[in-house]
């Protein structure tokens, strides 16, 4: 009788430690850093943003609100068919492995560039470049903006590299202020490509194009 006593008292003991433990995973926002060359990260929680510590090649099956950041020298292959939100924090490179989907809650920092490799990139909402700051597509990429806006600040650039071509569909952009040496959409080379499809082009300054097509 008294072992069963004690054998109820140890379960009990086991399940508050458990739910401890539940309530404690679910609770924690702490930063996941990827060292690995190739990662796959299944979580619970979205709470937390991914820091990119290595190069590498990763697929997400969550939903991270709170974004991700690539620090300058680094490239990611990325591939996820969920929506992401929160900070993009980048200087360096963000290669695509499928369409990228961006929520309502995206937001955007940094001087990096993005690969599309032939995949969209989609707005779930309305997308700032801040001031100063750019967007370099480094291969060939499709900006799908369903209705929505780019809306470039002071002197933000839309910047295409050379023997790319960058589609803009469906898509708004605003520029607040871009002078000649740095318009709102820059083609770097005579190869850079530039298509229009159902797009509005809203420029505060002229739009000076001496190069691409």
């Amino acid at each position: 009788l008294k072992r069963e006593h004690i054998m109820k008292k140890f379960k009990k003991i086991i399940t508050v430690f458990c739910a401890y433990l539940f309530f404690i995973s679910n609770n924690l926002k702490s930063d996941i850093t990827f060292d690995n060359l190739t990662s796959t990260f299944h979580a619970q929680n979205s709470n937390s943003q991914i820091y990119f510590n290595y190069s590498a090649t990763t697929t997400l099956s969550s939903n991270f609100k709170n974004g991700f950041k690539i620090p300058a020298g680094k490239t990611i292959l990325f591939n996820t068919t969920l929506p992401v939100s929160g900070l993009l924090d980048f200087s360096g490179t963000l290669s695509l492995d499928s369409d990228l989907y961006l929520d309502t809650g995206f937001t955007y920092s940094g001087i990096g560039r993005i690969f599309g490799n032939g995949h969209s990139l989609h707005l779930g909402g309305n997308f700032k470049i801040p001031t100063s700051n750019f967007f370099h597509i480094g291969s060939n990429t499709i900006i799908e903006g369903h209705g929505n806006s780019i809306n470039l600040s002071d002197n933000a650039e839309i910047l295409v590299d050379d023997n790319v071509t960058l589609t803009l569909r469906n898509v708004i952009i605003n520029s607040s202020k871009n002078g000649v040496g740095n318009p709102a959409i820059k083609l770097t080379s005579n190869r850079s490509k530039l298509v229009l499809d159902n797009t509005i082009l809203n420029m505060a300054n002229d739009f000076y194009i001496n190069r691409g097509q």
